[in-house]
């Protein structure tokens, strides 16, 4: 089952965003504890060309083979001991069983136990730990004038004009000086916010991400691919159970509850493809990966149920990555009674205009031709 399991598949079902490749090494951040979080080198080497897909963690040592990484995703800590024995070693059987499919091996004569839910995820306000309670309003310490911004992070924001000042204040959003304490530091932040309005935990953006990827195309994809995004352990935050821009008060701003019966629930992939076309006064949701959990789709559906007549609209990135993700969150939507799932743009929609492109690139012109093309159905 180790060699028929995708990596993929395995960090969807805990929430996590999965490599954009199926061979080499893939680097994530260290799902074993906290002791990584502070080492620019704390990530985990997952290697997907060997059949025992083998893993490995630079700082604090972990080691193993997928079962580990599967135990590493539903505790938060290493195995006891070193290695993965009795029931956490059933444990991460069964749940492994659950992700491929349910082969049993021959000997087994009882059906693995379901995979145990995931906990919910807790304001920082109400956090036990008491630094964690201190990072509720983490945008404070940063700045929104690029022109107060180191070299970086200012161009990242000049290119994206939609990030003023009062978008910024409405969404959270900040660049975090580098001379800030924590692993944020010098990273654009983003809150993540409960249904209530509350903030449940802090990403952090690269904004020299764009530039560090490109050299590392351009060096053939040699050494460790640039990481894009900074989120919280499995342990302090399980991302798959959220959406990015899903408060309830957003419900009360202007015309927004007519927009979402008009085209259904607006779903995307990133943070700032919503706050983009929220500049555009579109509501949408996004679920922060090219992949949408079961448990994001749960949400969705609810919402379209009950505000759209069941309508949901996808909206991912119209690259290769984005497409695969779409086209398997559209198999997901089908399943369920009453969805009426639909693209919100494809080539053969639109032809080449949209290829390669995100939302956040949307102009209002392009937005104004797709928000019709989404009204006539």
């Amino acid at each position: 089952m180790i060699e028929q399991t995708d990596v993929s598949d395995v960090l969807m079902h805990f929430g996590q965003t999965p490599p954009n490749k199926s061979s080499g090494e893939f680097r994530m951040p260290c799902v074993f504890g906290d002791s990584c979080d502070d080492s620019s080198y704390g990530t985990l080497t997952v290697n997907l060309s060997e059949t025992a897909k083998r893993i490995y963690c630079h700082t604090c040592g972990t080691r193993g083979n997928l079962l580990t990484l599967i135990h590493g995703l539903q505790t938060g800590r290493s195995p006891s001991g070193g290695r993965l024995r009795g029931d956490e070693f059933k444990q991460a059987v069964q749940t492994l069983q659950t992700i491929h499919g349910g082969g049993l091996p021959a000997k087994q004569t009882s059906l693995p136990t379901k995979s145990p839910a995931l906990e919910p995820n807790v304001p920082l306000k109400d956090a036990e730990n008491e630094r964690a309670r201190q990072l509720v309003n983490l945008h404070q310490s940063g700045v929104t004038d690029p022109a107060e911004m180191a070299p970086a992070a200012g161009r990242y924001f000049r290119s994206r004009p939609y990030l003023t000042e009062e978008m910024c204040e409405k969404w959270k959003v900040a660049s975090l000086p580098s001379s800030t304490k924590g692993t944020l530091r010098g990273r654009v932040i983003y809150s993540i916010d409960s249904e209530a309005g509350d903030v449940l935990a802090w990403a952090g953006r690269d904004p020299d991400y764009d530039a560090k990827r490109q050299k590392w195309l351009k060096a053939n994809k040699s050494g460790t691919e640039p990481m894009k995004h900074r989120f919280p352990t499995q342990k302090m935050f399980r991302k798959g159970l959220e959406l990015y821009g899903q408060q309830a008060n957003r419900l009360a701003e202007g015309e927004y509850r007519d927009r979402i019966a008009e085209i259904g629930i607006l779903v995307v992939e990133g943070m700032n493809d919503v706050i983009r076309l929220d500049a555009l006064k579109q509501p949408a949701v996004g679920v922060m990966s090219n992949r949408m959990t079961d448990a994001q789709v749960e949400k969705v559906v609810h919402w379209a149920r009950r505000l759209a007549g069941g309508r949901i609209a996808l909206m991912f990135d119209n690259d290769e990555q984005g497409i695969d993700g779409a086209k398997e969150t559209l198999w997901k939507l089908h399943q369920q009674d009453g969805i009426q799932p639909r693209l919100v743009w494809s080539r053969e929609m639109f032809g080449r205009v949209f290829d390669g492109r995100q939302p956040e690139s949307v102009t209002e012109p392009e937005w104004q031709t797709i928000g019709d093309r989404l009204r006539q159905g």
